[in-house]
């Protein structure tokens, strides 16, 4: 059973994956003030809502 319409193993094919990582790189960095929460929400809600219901996913979600 899915909890998600289409289940990727392999997020790193996801170009969503990784614009996500890319903005969550700066985390906890001099550049935490440069993160677009607008777009670590949209993300990471796309990958939660399509492909994946990874726990790292999730947290970037709840932090957005």
């Amino acid at each position: 059973m899915y909890f998600c319409d289409q289940l990727k193993n392999n997020l790193d094919e996801l170009q969503e994956f990784q614009l996500l990582e890319d903005e969550m790189s700066k985390y906890k960095t001099l550049n935490h003030e440069n993160i677009s929460w607008d777009k670590v929400y949209q993300y990471s809600q796309f990958i939660l809502l399509n492909h994946s219901l990874d726990f790292k996913i999730c947290n970037y979600f709840l932090l957005s």
